[in-house]
């Protein structure tokens, strides 16, 4: 079992509600509902970092002369057997 430590935090009354509402829901511990909620906001912020970085290179492939040469030479191949 993971270490836990105490945290106060200071919500608006409709963050708690919600919270007390998951709680009642899934039959678990507030701090377990924010504990998931953490993971998935973590997820998300790794999604989005990744998207970004993917978006920059492909501007990059455009604009590079090099990788653009790189670029168009992967579309001509084909693997013969």
């Amino acid at each position: 079992m993971q270490s836990s430590i105490k945290v106060t935090l200071s919500l608006p009354e409709a963050t708690n509600l919600l919270a007390e509402k998951f709680k009642d829901e899934l039959h678990v511990s507030k701090s377990e509902v924010f504990a998931r909620a953490m993971k998935l906001f973590a997820r998300e912020q790794r999604k989005e970092k990744i998207k970004k970085a993917c978006i920059q290179m492909a501007q990059l492939y455009t604009t590079d002369p090099e990788l653009k040469e790189l670029n168009s030479f992967v579309g001509d191949y084909r693997e013969t057997v």
